[in-house]
């Protein structure tokens, strides 16, 4: 093989030993070289490095191609732009709606959560399943006080506290009223968690160590757990703010959650279950986020193998993080 310049040769031939030693055979290279004429030199590696990380500078990532231009929008940059602990609606989602608004909330603080690399609860990673048992026994006491409360209201107008034509009315609303605390109390320690969180994504972003990391969605909580389906989409959204992939208001037309429209449609078409409507979109919304994070987790090997995309990459994270 020919050397590439003048410099490379006498760069051999004074180190021969060595580079014989790691089984170069220089007298081959002078043989091959022999009536060339070779430039003085070739452009030195730093120069190249430097030229790379010049034109990567110009450019941020994009979830479509890698590379895009300055006028992409920023990563998310505070812990606010995720997960709002200031709203009246989150407020009302977090603690009533596991499944569905709050459930979407929880899965967004729980990617913040591992872009810090903070560890969080069962009722954060789960919010559904955190919430069933409080749910039953809130109901069960719930029912019990309505219940008792019907007797105790006849046995005061001086009749049978327990004639079989007891009112079920008082017991299904004590029972329902008591579901909602129940889950209601979950939620409230669930806020804590997050608002928790919310405070050390802050700290850690001004200080660049946020990295966010692929959700690791498996593909049996898919087909076996419809449910879980806004907590799966909250963690996809965040992950996607906070690498610049478009805020989570502008994700929210392909990846809000299914079951909203399940229950509206379900309660507006006379005899139709809404129920199997509902896990019908559980289900939809599970393929959804679980082929989102598998093109998430192909395009960051794709920038493991682009140079130009991993100088991107740092590049922006440094304008916006500091690292």
């Amino acid at each position: 093989m020919p050397y590439k310049s003048d410099a490379q040769r006498k760069y051999f031939n004074v180190n021969r030993k060595a580079l014989q030693a790691k089984g170069i055979d220089v007298d081959e290279w002078n043989g091959s070289s022999r009536g060339k004429k070779l430039p003085k030199k070739v452009q030195e590696p730093m120069s190249e490095i430097r030229s790379l990380a010049k034109k990567a500078a110009e450019y941020t990532r994009n979830p479509k191609n890698g590379i895009a231009s300055k006028k992409e929008k920023k990563p998310a940059q505070d812990a606010k732009s995720i997960v709002d602990m200031n709203s009246a609606g989150g407020f009302l989602a977090d603690t009533l709606a596991p499944g569905l608004w709050g459930g979407e909330r929880a899965g967004r603080t729980q990617a913040m959560a591992d872009a810090i690399g903070e560890k969080t609860t069962f009722n954060v990673r789960h919010p559904v399943t955190a919430s069933i048992l409080p749910s039953m026994l809130g109901a069960a006491v719930g029912g019990v006080a309505g219940y008792g409360a019907t007797a105790l209201s006849r046995q005061l107008a001086g009749e049978h506290p327990f004639r079989h034509d007891m009112p079920m009315l008082p017991t299904l609303a004590g029972a329902s009223l008591g579901s909602l605390a129940g889950s209601a109390i979950t939620g409230l320690a669930r806020r804590k968690e997050m608002g928790r969180i919310n405070h050390f994504f802050d700290e850690d972003a001004s200080e660049g160590k946020v990295k966010p990391k692929v959700p690791n969605l498996s593909l049996l909580s898919a087909l076996a757990l419809p449910g879980r389906g806004a907590h799966r989409s909250g963690q996809v959204e965040a992950y996607n703010a906070m690498k610049g992939n478009g805020s989570i208001e502008d994700q929210r037309g392909y990846m809000r959650d299914g079951l909203n429209t399940a229950i509206t449609a379900g309660s507006v078409v006379p005899g139709f279950p809404a129920g199997f409507l509902a896990l019908l979109q559980g289900y939809g919304q599970n393929a959804k986020t679980q082929l989102a994070a598998n093109r998430l987790k192909e395009q960051e090997e794709e920038e493991r193998s682009n140079p130009i995309q991993q100088v991107a990459k740092a590049a922006a994270l440094k304008v916006v993080y500091g690292t």
